[in-house]
């Protein structure tokens, strides 16, 4: 049985290097570019995983909480650097 995983980050780099460590036979990698269709393409793939870096648009990490909202069953991995200033209560948010 395949598996997808769907990356949403504004960075193509960052695909590249999640595509090149993911290149597993039976796992399928959708990409998105785009924050505004973050949402959109979580919804109409319903992906086993969700990769997600947050967007210089949602320095709140709004959108990983609200696709934990919309695809509840769905694990989401956010996808943070070290020069982010994350603190327990975005973490506990997420």
């Amino acid at each position: 049985m395949s598996k997808s995983i769907l990356v949403l980050d504004e960075n193509s780099v960052i695909h590249g290097l999640i595509a090149s460590a993911l290149d597993v036979e039976g796992l399928t990698l959708h990409h998105e570019f785009n924050p505004g269709m973050f949402m959109e393409r979580a919804n109409s793939l319903m992906p086993d995983l969700i990769l997600i870096g947050n967007s210089d648009t949602d320095p709140d990490y709004r959108l990983p909480r609200s696709l934990k909202d919309n695809l509840a069953s769905t694990p989401v991995v956010l996808l943070a650097s070290s020069k982010e200033a994350l603190t327990a209560e975005h973490l506990e948010q997420m």
